[in-house]
């Protein structure tokens, strides 16, 4: 079975919003994938969207 890149990807992250989930997100987004997340907070989900908007920067 042959894999599509990355960054051509939908990753589904839960608990993106602090420890483990946190980071799996940001590896994906660093490397171009389209990401669903699932957090447990608003201000996780806010940090977490500025965060991954500043690597486009």
């Amino acid at each position: 079975m042959k894999l599509k890149p990355i960054d051509h990807q939908v990753v589904a992250v839960v608990g993106a919003s602090s420890g483990i989930g946190r980071e799996t997100a940001l590896h994906f987004a660093q490397r171009g994938a389209k990401l669903v997340v699932s957090v447990h907070s608003e201000s996780g989900f806010t940090s977490l969207v500025d965060e991954i908007s500043q690597l486009d920067s």
